[in-house]
């Protein structure tokens, strides 16, 4: 049994819904913990034009690795509930807390499922919204192989939202296929210069398909963003100006007894350039990365390549100024691993990233080699 498959056999955060036996009169309860604690530091940095040394944005907002030990970017614990009323009804709730939060507790989900038929359901409250393929269960570290998913695709402030999807199972031939519909609005804190954003008349579909050894998931979605930090050409881009903002990805992984592979492509556009108003706005995001990795009975040793690239609006005035044409922010990391499963529901993972800056030529004028870095990273890793 591959190491995914095993993981998500153990695992009762791969799935919203857990199925329990229940009595006609009594409540009935789980509860599922899971911990992260990682520590890290950045091993080689370089100077910026202010002359500060880079950094590697490990979880957004504030988890951030410098040259300095650190433990809070990535370190995580969690609880889930589910109530099971009946047959139809159950509550699922889950809270958190985070290293980069100073592990003050946060309720990250809350909502109600209403299971229509064995097949399809109805969630309704403040969930995960489903934009990756380890949307499910981002927080756990324990359910992947690397300490973290790679962040030239998974940096992206909105994890949650608040609305409604419908979530429907079925089975072709031997194939297990998933479709999800979602709606609602979400409102999180962003880095600077956006704080205070919210993606609002949300609306996505997930599409998902596999068998015991392969598997494939697209998705879409669309949504208003806007902030009160935001303009554009002196025109403030709040809830009467929003962004159209659209997300797309697709993923597919393979899983050949010992042997993992898995790859994850996805896009952000905005209609306007996303950014301050005269300054590097960027108008698409596009991040992918492949990954391999081998179980060799408790180990498992990992490679992955990623690459990530910001296009910039070139209506910039700040960029017209400064004759700069054509720019592009944009990164490629090299990633090596190994985890290591010494005991039942507990692993400890180790790697190493190497990332280096390909920003266009005139945007290293101005910033430097700002995504220029190396980062080590040590995780202990468990589910209870």
């Amino acid at each position: 049994m591959s190491l995914i498959n095993k993981i998500l056999g153990q695992s009762t955060f791969a799935a919203l819904v857990i199925t329990l036996s229940t009595t006609a009169y009594a409540l009935e309860f789980r509860v599922d913990g899971f911990a992260s604690v990682v520590v890290g530091k950045a091993v080689h940095q370089v100077k910026r034009t202010d002359g500060s040394d880079t950094t590697y944005l490990a979880n957004t907002p504030q988890g951030i690795y410098d040259g300095d030990w650190d433990l809070t970017p990535d370190s995580i614990i969690g609880l889930q509930l589910l109530t099971r009323f009946n047959d139809t009804f159950s509550i699922t709730a889950q809270a958190t807390a985070e290293g980069q939060n100073d592990f003050d507790l946060a309720l990250e989900w809350a909502y109600l499922t209403y299971h229509l038929t064995p097949n399809t359901q109805i969630l309704v409250g403040r969930q995960r919204l489903p934009l990756f393929y380890f949307s499910d269960f981002l927080e756990v570290g324990y359910a992947y192989h690397f300490v973290r998913p790679p962040q030239e695709v998974y940096d992206l402030p909105f994890d949650d939202f608040e609305g409604i999807q419908l979530e429907h199972r079925f089975t072709l031939n031997d194939w297990d296929g998933q479709i999800q519909v979602y709606a609602g609005n979400t409102k999180d804190t962003l880095t600077e210069p956006i704080n205070q954003g919210q993606l609002n008349d949300i609306v996505g579909g997930v599409f998902s398909i596999g068998n015991h050894w392969l598997e494939f998931r697209a998705i879409y979605g669309h949504g208003d963003l806007s902030s009160n930090n935001i303009s554009r050409q002196g025109v403030l881009q709040d809830t009467d100006n929003a962004i159209d903002t659209y997300f797309a990805g697709f993923a597919a992984s393979v899983n050949l007894d010992d042997v993992m592979l898995l790859t994850e492509v996805v896009q952000i556009g905005f209609d306007d350039p996303l950014g301050p108003d005269q300054g590097l706005g960027g108008v698409k995001l596009t991040g992918w990365y492949v990954s391999a990795a081998y179980q060799w009975d408790t180990l498992t040793p990992y490679v992955v390549y990623a690459e990530n690239t910001f296009d910039i609006d070139q209506e910039s005035f700040f960029l017209t100024l400064a004759n700069v044409k054509n720019q592009d922010l944009s990164s490629s990391a090299w990633t090596v691993g190994l985890r290591w499963d010494f005991m039942q529901q507990v692993a400890l993972k180790t790697e190493y990233t190497k990332r280096h800056d390909h920003s266009s030529g005139g945007l290293q004028r101005i910033l430097g080699k700002d995504r220029e870095i190396d980062l080590l990273t040590l995780g202990f890793h468990a589910i209870f």
